[in-house]
């Protein structure tokens, strides 16, 4: 079981450590992004995540971003899928997602059928 975090207690490359609690280390994590915030603007903290695989974790993701106030929230939606469906949407009528033998972006779905 993991009851706390650990943190350098030596100088870079001494390989030496300090265990430290949980609240300790969330009050270091913290104290280090209002810090960088405060210096350089909201825009200074981006989070992507990959496929869709992960996508159960991007509303806890988003939600941190916005409360943090940065824009920079990247994942599968917004670098693959979204923008490939619409540029097949466009240019061909149909959306990217029912192309390539039902597989986009490994996402499942409806197989594209002639009329």
């Amino acid at each position: 079981m993991l009851t706390g975090s650990t943190i350098p207690s030596s100088e870079r490359g001494e390989n030496k450590w300090e265990q430290i609690s949980w609240v300790q280390a969330l009050d270091e994590v913290a104290a280090k992004l209002l810090s960088l915030r405060d210096e350089y603007g909201p825009e200074t903290l981006a989070a992507i995540t990959g496929t869709h695989h992960y996508s159960d974790n991007t509303w806890p993701k988003s939600r941190f971003l916005n409360l943090f106030g940065s824009p920079n929230n990247l994942g599968n939606e917004q670098i693959c899928h979204g923008p490939m469906t619409k540029a097949y949407e466009l240019t061909m009528g149909v959306g990217g997602a029912t192309l390539y033998g039902g597989r986009s972006c490994e996402m499942p779905c409806a197989q594209l059928k002639s009329t």
